[in-house]
C-alpha cells in the first residue's frame, strides 16, 4: 500500500516533510529498542478514520507502554480480549459510557474501538509512539506534528468537536482554533483509575447532543450485535 493510499486526503492536512522526518527517526528507534505500538499500528488512527469523514478528534497522552497492548487507536484495547483485562482507561471508559443509557444482551461493546473511528471519531494520542515502560519518552518527537496537525485542522475544517482527556492532550488546546470548532476537556481516565472513582459521563453526553445538533444522529459508542 502506498503512502497515499493509506493516509488519503489526511495528506493534504499532514506535514510531509515532519512526517517523513518521524518516520526516519523512528525507523532507528525500532531498531534499538522496545517502542510501541507496532511499527506498522503508529498511523492507524489516520488510516481508519478518513479525513472526508471526520467529525471528532479524541486527544490523549502516550499509547500504552505495556507490551502488546497500544492498538494505534487511543484508549483502544486488542480485539477478543476479556473484559477483565482491559486496560484500566477503557474500562473508566465504558463504565462512563453505561451510565448514558443501558443497554442489554443485543448490544456489546468493542474494546479495539474501531467502530467509533469508523463513525467519524479521530482517536489520536498526543504522542504516537512511546519507548516500552516509559511513559513520555516520545513527546518531544511528536510536539510540533502533532501541534501543526492541530492547528491546520482546526482552521482548514471548521466544525470539528475536539476532546481532551487530560493536561497532555490540554497543553495542545492552544494549538486549535475555538472560534468555529467545540472544545470539551475532561480528566484523564487513568487518573480517575488511580482515584478509584467513577468518570462523570458529562463529556460523551455533551457530544452525542452537539452531534445530534449537526448530523442528526446520535453516535453508537455500544455496538448491536
Amino acid at each position: 500500500m502506498t503512502e497515499a493510499e493509506y493516509f488519503g486526503k489526511w495528506l493534504n492536512i499532514l506535514n510531509g516533510q515532519e512526517l517523513h522526518r518521524i518516520m526516519n527517526i523512528l525507523a532507528i528507534e525500532y531498531k534499538k529498542k522496545p517502542v510501541c505500538p507496532k511499527k506498522e499500528l503508529v498511523f492507524k488512527a489516520f488510516h481508519l478514520c478518513p479525513y472526508e469523514e471526520v467529525r471528532i478528534i479524541m486527544l490523549g497522552q502516550d499509547p500504552y507502554p505495556q507490551k502488546d497492548v497500544a492498538t494505534g487507536l487511543l484508549f483502544g484495547n486488542q480485539k477478543g480480549i476479556a473484559e477483565e483485562l482491559f486496560s484500566p482507561s477503557l474500562r473508566v471508559i465504558k463504565e462512563s459510557l453505561s451510565a448514558l443509557k443501558s443497554f442489554g444482551p443485543s448490544q456489546g461493546f468493542d474494546p479495539t474501538l474501531e467502530p467509533w473511528a469508523a463513525q467519524g471519531i479521530l482517536l489520536l494520542n498526543s504522542s504516537l509512539t512511546v519507548e516500552m515502560n516509559k511513559v513520555g519518552s516520545h513527546s518531544t518527537l511528536w510536539k510540533s506534528f502533532i501541534s501543526e496537525f492541530l492547528q491546520k485542522m482546526s482552521m482548514y475544517s471548521p466544525g470539528i468537536i475536539y476532546l481532551l482527556f487530560g493536561k497532555q492532550a490540554q497543553f495542545f488546546e492552544r494549538f486549535i482554533d475555538n472560534t468555529c470548532n467545540t472544545i470539551l476537556m475532561e480528566n484523564h481516565p487513568a487518573w480517575y483509575a488511580r482515584e478509584g472513582i467513577n468518570m462523570p459521563p458529562t463529556i460523551f453526553k455533551q457530544t452525542n447532543e452537539l452531534i445530534k445538533k449537526q448530523y442528526g444522529n446520535f453516535l453508537e459508542w455500544f455496538q448491536k450485535y
